[in-house]
């Protein structure tokens, strides 16, 4: 099992993960009245500023989506443009429409 932490702000994210393992153990052990399996087995792991960073504070939803659907298409972004392309009625349309086009030829503002 993996934990990662990918910050776009560029914190390490180290206490975000302890913060995660530990709301994890505490909900199976409230849940399942036992300690959470296998539990050396899990990896936390924080990207750190190894992923692309936003350059403003308002942008975080935007830019995870657009990070996250980077990652589906099999890649990693070196820079995302939260700018051009009009993300967000990008997004406010894949919505509406229940539909995400995963097309290697779509949209996304992204610099692999």
């Amino acid at each position: 099992m993996r934990i990662e932490c990918c910050d776009s702000m560029c914190n390490e994210g180290v206490e975000i993960l302890q913060s995660t393992m530990s709301y994890l153990k505490d909900e199976h052990l409230r849940l399942f009245n036992s300690s959470l399996p296998r539990i050396n087995t899990w990896t936390l792991k924080s990207w750190g500023a190894s992923i692309p960073q936003q350059s403003n504070a308002f942008d975080c939803g935007v830019f995870v989506c657009i990070f996250a659907e980077t990652l589906v298409r099999g890649s990693l972004p070196k820079k995302i443009d939260s700018i051009r392309n009009n993300p967000r009625n990008r997004i406010l349309n894949a919505v509406l429409d229940k539909e995400i086009n995963l097309e290697p030829d779509s949209e996304l503002s992204i610099i692999a």
